[in-house]
């Protein structure tokens, strides 16, 4: 299992898009973010949302 707590945001969009490329064929990849722009489109998957400690799958 692989995570990746929002480390996204700290990457230019080259380099977001370049590790997205090296993760997205893991089987189980978790990944965190707080602006869902910040995740590249290629990892694909289900999404959640949590807002006021609701969860919800997008």
């Amino acid at each position: 299992m692989l995570i990746l707590d929002d480390v996204f945001a700290e990457l230019d969009a080259r380099r977001r898009e370049r590790l997205a490329e090296l993760v997205a064929p893991g089987e189980q990849v978790l990944v965190t973010a707080a602006v869902d722009d910040d995740v590249p489109h290629v990892l694909t998957g289900t999404r959640f949302t949590v807002s006021d400690g609701t969860v919800e799958r997008v």
